[in-house]
């Protein structure tokens, strides 16, 4: 596995491969690769799961505090 960035190319977009797997895998212009594709997901939601609904039961709570204020 390897990470590759995208960049836009024309009205595409476009893999950058690091010199080096290029390199290793002997890969030239024209070739046909296969490649297998995972969005990187986001490390806070990694380590704490999905942010929505954080998000909504931390302002669910801080709402309930307001109210007994005022």
């Amino acid at each position: 596995m390897m990470l590759a960035k995208t960049r836009k190319w024309g009205n595409s977009i476009g893999v950058v491969l690091p010199k080096k797997t290029v390199e290793t895998l002997r890969i030239k212009a024209g070739d046909e690769i296969l490649l297998d594709i995972q969005q990187k997901k986001d490390p806070l939601q990694e380590l704490f799961g999905q942010k929505e609904k954080i998000g909504i039961a931390a302002l669910k709570q801080y709402r309930k505090g307001l109210e007994s204020r005022y």
